[in-house]
């Protein structure tokens, strides 16, 4: 009697554990199968006691081992002297992941710019669902940390009183002081044309680092004092018209200024969404030039044409000249006809009267 009880009770238990299983197993699970870090670069002309300026690749793999597709959500990376993380982890940057279906993985990747790192040993932790945003079947289970790296410090120390490193750019806080490298590092790759380009560089930055879209205003009014001021890129004067033209064309007119930014907030988030649109000023910007040649080339035609016409109104004034001139020669020939003709009449009359 007892043994048939607890086999009813063990079933009802059962019964009622499993639908709660079940739900459990068909919600998102994410985790991250594979971390690592590439085109590891320190500027270790900068290096100071705070720590180097530190650029480097970051990728993660992403995989849900639910049985639901998860939700779009945020991707972090955190850089660490372990491969736990912790408070004392310092935040590298965040993309966005797209939605993961049940069984699938995703790639995040992002170019992280770091400042003041200590040489040594790091790790790189990358953390699925960094926001919470997705409900889990596990929650404890979404970073994992990728090789040890080093990052090398300045070759030799100043000595104590001695010259200093030059310090950086500039020392703003937060996201201005990796402008500063960012825009240094092209300028010494010549990547820049001109201040233009300069400026289009540092405006989209700033959007990718805070979030907020650039009011064309704002773009508009900062290419006006470069139109004769000098650039430092060039190393003359002014900008060219067709650039100022490229310009006021991405930020005033269309691509940037085509798109309703309050309704898409996340357009700039990422690393690769922030090239993109680079690439895209890049494309205005040949678009402009290539405008510019083809008016020239129309002028060019059009002078031309004009020199053509020109050249045709010469000759035909020149053939009415010479037609002219045989009319005159043909005028006095007939007039000296005449004369002769005059003569032998005269000469006739005179032969029939005789002599006197």
């Amino acid at each position: 009697m007892h043994r048939a009880a607890f086999g009813t009770w063990l079933f009802t238990v059962a019964a009622l554990c499993a639908p709660a299983a079940s739900s459990a197993a068909r919600v998102p699970d994410l985790t991250v199968a594979r971390v690592s870090v590439s085109a590891l670069t320190v500027d270790t002309a900068r290096c100071t006691t705070a720590g180097c300026p530190v650029r480097l690749d970051a990728a993660a793999r992403i995989v849900n081992r639910g049985g639901r597709r998860s939700a779009r959500t945020r991707a972090g990376f955190f850089l660490s002297a372990d491969a736990r993380r912790d408070r004392a982890d310092r935040a590298a940057g965040r993309v966005w992941l797209q939605a993961v279906r049940s069984r699938r993985n995703r790639s995040a990747e992002a170019t992280l710019s770091l400042t003041d790192i200590q040489p040594g040993t790091h790790r790189l932790i990358a953390c699925a669902d960094v926001t919470n945003r997705v409900h889990e079947r596990r929650e404890g289970n979404n970073c994992r940390a990728s090789a040890p790296f080093t990052v090398q410090g300045a070759a030799t120390a100043p000595a104590s009183g001695g010259p200093q490193p030059p310090t950086a750019p500039c020392q703003e806080p937060g996201w201005r002081t990796d402008l500063c490298a960012e825009i240094a590092a092209a300028m010494a790759s010549r990547s820049f044309l001109d201040m233009a380009d300069v400026v289009t560089f540092a405006l989209l930055y700033q959007h990718h680092r805070t979030g907020q879209a650039i009011p064309r205003s704002i773009a508009a009014g900062l290419i006006q004092p470069l139109r004769t001021a000098w650039d430092p890129v060039r190393g003359q004067a002014g900008l060219a018209t067709y650039r100022v033209a490229g310009y006021l064309d991405f930020w005033a007119y269309s691509a940037y200024a085509g798109v309703d930014w309050p309704r898409f907030p996340d357009r700039m988030d990422t690393r690769q969404e922030f090239t993109s649109w680079w690439e895209t000023y890049g494309i205005v910007q040949f678009t402009a030039r290539q405008n510019a040649i083809n008016h020239s080339l129309n002028a060019i035609l059009q002078s031309e044409a004009a020199w053509r016409e020109a050249m045709d109104d010469w000759k035909a004034y020149d053939l009415k000249l010479i037609t002219a001139q045989q009319h005159s020669d043909a005028t006095v020939f007939a007039d000296l006809t005449l004369g002769t003709a005059q003569a032998a009449v005269l000469n006739a009359a005179n032969a029939v009267k005789g002599p006197p």
